[in-house]
């Protein structure tokens, strides 16, 4: 027996007032297409530039390193982090005044400012060259793992070299390693970026010659030696990933890495100084 115009009618009407009270539902099964949101990763980067290479490295575990948290953020008007590198400091600024083969006692330290970049300055952190290895300063050919777990446009290095080469020897390299198991690397030049602590009689230039890097402060010790440092911003290539942490590498040429900090942030803060008036530490 078939069912009424009626009834059919009937039993529709009743279907559809359910459907609108929210008391039906109809569920429609997931396309095989579709995207596991859980496992997209970011969109493949860019291709590299002169300055930079990005690399696919072995991820330490399964889980990615923690991003830092909203809770944990800086307030909006913060737009240059200093980094803590208490941990890998081969040499704590607590003793600079006591050091007396070198001027440490001259070098600034705690916080300062120079180039309108903020750092932290809590002591100094050496890198492999060959000429201090034939002196007995045989230090790390590289220093991984420094913590960032933050997004940033650009890292700004404090820095100098210990026996300065020919421009543009290279020195060391900064490499961002990404939460998404890829890393950018990027080099640090002799001249174009970084100068030597000492500075030499008669030289013309005392500060890098590179547009992203200046010559940030500059002092004399208590036996009339001309001491400098320099500041130089590295673009972030893929500022949207986060990055889980920095390594710092050795080119292994005679020239050593002398970092004394690390700050990062929004682009386009470093203050080119006027050589002619450098930053220093006195009044």
């Amino acid at each position: 027996m078939t069912a009424s115009p009626i009834r059919a009618v009937f039993s529709w009407t009743i279907l559809a007032g359910l459907a609108a009270a929210g008391l039906v539902f109809w569920q429609q099964a997931p396309s095989s297409n579709a995207p596991d949101p859980v496992s997209v990763r970011p969109d493949a980067p860019p291709p590299a530039s002169r300055e930079t290479a990005l690399t696919e490295t072995d991820s330490a575990g399964d889980a990615d390193p923690p991003v830092q948290s909203p809770g944990d953020s800086p307030s909006p008007d913060a737009q240059a982090i200093p980094i803590d590198l208490t941990r890998f400091y081969r040499m704590k600024a607590s003793s600079f005044d006591s050091a007396t083969q070198f001027p440490w006692k001259a070098v600034p330290r705690g916080a300062q400012k120079f180039a309108n970049i903020p750092l932290q300055l809590d002591g100094a952190l050496f890198l492999w060259g060959e000429r201090n290895a034939t002196m007995g300063h045989d230090y790390p050919k590289q220093i991984a793992g420094i913590p960032l777990a933050r997004t940033c446009e650009t890292l700004y290095l404090y820095h100098a070299a210990f026996f300065e080469g020919p421009p543009g020897t290279p020195v060391c390299e900064i490499r961002f390693q990404y939460v998404d198991g890829l890393s950018a690397t990027d080099r640090i030049l002799c001249d174009e970026d970084v100068r030597d602590w000492f500075v030499k009689s008669g030289e013309t230039r005392i500060g890098p010659a590179g547009k992203r890097s200046t010559l940030a402060w500059s002092g004399t010790s208590e036996k009339g030696q001309s001491l400098r440092y320099c500041l130089t911003a590295v673009d972030n290539p893929r500022p949207a990933v986060a990055v889980a942490s920095i390594d710092l590498v050795s080119c292994e040429t005679r020239t050593a890495a002398c970092i004394l900090g690390i700050t990062v942030g929004k682009a386009g803060l470093l203050a080119r100084m006027d050589e002619a008036k450098p930053a220093t530490d006195e009044p």
